[in-house]
C-alpha cells in the first residue's frame, strides 16, 4: 500500500497524473492513496485507467483524457472535461471510513 500524503501551498497544480503517469495493475484502489489538504489542482488521468483514492477536499479536481478511473474522489469541485468515467468502489464504504460527521441512514419513531 502506497499512502501519498502531498504538500503543496502555493503552487497551481501539485498533484498531475496525467499522461497515464499512475499504473495500479491490482484495480484495488486502497493500495494506492493520495491525500492533499491544499487549495491547487489536481489533474487526473490522461487516456491511461487509474486505480486510486484521492482525498482533496479543499482542491480542485480535473479529470482529462477520457481514461476510466475505479475508486473514489473527494475535491472541492470535480470537472470532468474529457468524457472520463468514475466508476466507485463500493467496498471501500465498508471498509474504510468516511470523514467528516455520520449521516443517518434510516430513522423510525417506532419504540423497541
Amino acid at each position: 500500500t502506497v499512502i501519498l500524503n502531498v504538500v503543496g501551498s502555493g503552487q497551481a497544480t501539485p498533484i498531475d497524473f496525467t499522461g497515464g503517469s499512475v499504473s495500479n495493475s491490482s484495480f484495488d484502489p486502497t493500495t494506492f492513496q493520495v491525500m492533499y489538504a491544499g487549495n491547487g489542482t489536481v489533474k487526473l488521468n490522461g487516456g491511461a485507467h487509474t486505480t486510486a483514492m484521492i482525498y482533496a477536499p479543499n482542491a480542485a479536481v480535473s479529470l482529462n483524457g477520457g481514461g476510466d478511473f475505479y475508486g473514489s474522489v473527494v475535491g472541492s469541485t470535480i470537472d470532468d472535461s474529457g468524457g472520463a468515467k468514475i466508476h466507485y468502489d463500493r467496498r471501500l464504504s465498508g471498509e474504510f471510513f468516511v470523514v467528516g460527521n455520520a449521516m443517518m441512514s434510516s430513522f423510525s419513531w417506532k419504540k423497541y
